[in-house]
C-alpha cells in the first residue's frame, strides 16, 4: 500500500495516495513511514492540521527517531512558527549529533529570528560536518556579517564564492560586507557580479545604488532607481497574470512592459 501510494503521489494523485496510506495506517497502526508520508501529502493538499496531527502521531511511535521531529521542524518553519521549529530541529539534533541538514535548518531558522551568534554557532558545526558546502560558507559570512565579524564575512563568501561561482547571494552579500567595511569601490564591483547572474533581482540594484550614492555617483544611482522601479513594476504585472491565468489583457500588459527600455 506504501509503494502505491509513492507511485500515486509521483502521478499527482494526491487524495488517492493518501486513501492508500491512511488503509496502510489501519493495518499497521504504529507504521511511522507512512504517517509521514501522508503527512507531506497532506501539506500539499492544504489540509495543514491534519498534517500537523500525523507528524506528531510519527513522533509519538518513533521516539528515538530523529526525522519525525526534523520533518515537523520544516512544516513549522514553512509556516513560519520559527521558535517551535528550532524545538523539533534542536530534538532531532539531540536525537542525532551528526545530522548536518538540522543543523542547516536551525541556523537559518535562528537568522530567521535575529540570533545571529547561534546561527553561526550551527553553520560552524555543519561545516565540521560538511566541509567546503558553498551555502554553509555564504550563511555563516551572512551570520558573521550580522554580528559585526566583517572579515571573517568577507573570508566566508570568498570560499563560498571559489567553490560555487555562479552564486550570485554570494557576491551581494560579499558586497554587503564591504559596504560595511565602507569599501565602497569593492563593494559596487560585488553588488555588479551579483547582478550579472541575476539580472532581475531588486534587492542588488537597491544594494549597488546605495554604495554608488555613498560614491556620489548620482547619474548611476539614478539609473539603478529606474531599473529598481521597472523590476517592481514587473513584479506587479506577474501576480495580476498569476491571479489571472486566463486573462490576456494581463500577459499582453506584461508582453509590453518587457519590450520597454529600462
Amino acid at each position: 500500500l506504501i509503494e502505491a501510494a509513492k507511485q500515486l503521489a509521483q502521478q499527482r494523485q494526491l487524495r488517492k495516495a493518501v486513501e492508500s496510506l491512511s488503509l496502510a495506517i489501519g493495518l499497521e497502526p504504529e507504521n511511522t513511514e507512512a504517517y509521514l508520508m501522508r503527512a507531506g501529502i497532506l501539506v500539499q493538499l492544504g489540509q495543514n492540521a491534519s498534517a500537523l496531527a500525523d507528524y506528531g502521531t510519527a513522533i509519538r511511535f518513533a521516539t528515538d527517531e530523529p526525522r519525525p521531529h526534523f520533518l515537523r521542524g520544516v512544516f513549522l518553519l514553512t509556516r513560519q512558527q520559527n521558535e517551535r521549529a528550532v524545538g523539533d530541529f534542536s530534538e532531532a539534533i539531540r536525537l542525532d549529533p551528526q545530522y548536518a541538514t538540522a543543523y542547516n535548518h536551525r541556523g537559518l531558522t535562528y537568522l530567521t529570528l535575529g540570533k545571529h551568534d547561534l546561527a553561526a554557532a550551527d553553520f560552524d558545526r555543519l561545516l565540521q560536518l560538511r566541509p567546503n558546502e558553498a551555502e554553509a560558507l555564504n550563511n555563516r559570512g551572512y551570520a558573521r556579517l550580522k554580528t559585526g565579524r566583517f572579515r571573517d564575512a568577507v573570508a566566508d563568501f570568498q570560499a563560498a564564492i571559489s567553490l560555487k561561482p555562479d552564486s550570485p547571494s554570494a557576491y551581494n552579500n560579499l558586497g554587503l560586507a564591504h559596504y560595511e567595511m565602507q569599501n565602497y569601490e569593492a563593494a559596487v564591483a560585488q553588488f555588479a557580479e551579483a547582478i550579472r547572474r541575476d539580472l532581475h533581482n531588486a534587492r542588488y540594484y537597491m544594494h549597488r545604488r546605495a554604495a554608488y550614492l555613498k560614491l556620489d555617483k548620482q547619474q548611476l544611482a539614478e539609473a539603478d532607481t529606474r531599473t529598481i522601479q521597472w523590476l517592481t513594476d514587473l513584479a506587479k504585472l506577474s501576480r495580476n497574470v498569476a491571479r489571472n491565468p486566463k486573462s490576456a489583457a494581463g500577459y499582453i500588459q506584461r508582453a509590453s512592459h518587457l519590450l520597454e527600455q529600462r
